[in-house]
Formats: structure tokens, C-alpha cells, sequence
């Protein structure tokens, strides 16, 4: 550890430009950093694109086929016993 409080200031504004540096580079993908490259579990964009697939597949797997024809009945009596209401 540093003795004097001007060598403290030094490393903590070391400590914190590594930090946010690191994060920068996580939050967009970009692993440079050794500390990133190294432990998967800091990739956030990694993770944030594993969650938006699952996400997009999932819609896309609920998306009824408009082209269907059972749909499109399923649809039209759906409409009419909500007229009047």
C-alpha cells in the first residue's frame, strides 16, 4: 500500500479508471480487458443477447399464423361475441 496520501489518490484514480474502463468494454461487448476475456460471467452484453434470443424466439414460437384458416375463424367468432358489448 501507498504511504503517502498523494500515492493513495494515484492508486485509487488507477483503481477507478480501470473500473470504469472495464465496464465500458463490457457493457458494449468489447473484451479487451484480461479481467473480461477471463471470467464469462462479467459479459453482460454476452448475457443481454443470450436473454433478447430467448426472448425473440419465444414470441416468435406464440405468433399465431394469420394466414391460417382455423385462426382466422377462431378470430372472427372471437369479434363477433364481443359485439354489443
Amino acid at each position: 500500500m501507498p504511504e503517502s496520501i498523494q500515492d493513495k489518490k494515484k492508486l485509487i484514480l488507477r483503481i477507478i479508471s480501470r473500473y470504469t474502463s472495464t465496464l465500458r468494454q463490457i457493457a458494449v461487448g468489447d473484451y479487451r480487458d484480461q479481467l473480461a476475456q477471463s471470467n464469462t460471467e462479467l459479459r453482460i452484453r454476452y448475457h443481454v443477447t443470450e436473454l433478447l434470443d430467448g426472448l425473440r424466439k419465444t414470441l416468435a414460437e406464440n405468433i399465431p399464423d394469420i394466414n391460417d384458416e382455423e385462426y382466422s375463424t377462431k378470430l372472427q367468432s372471437g369479434i363477433a361475441e364481443m359485439r354489443g358489448r
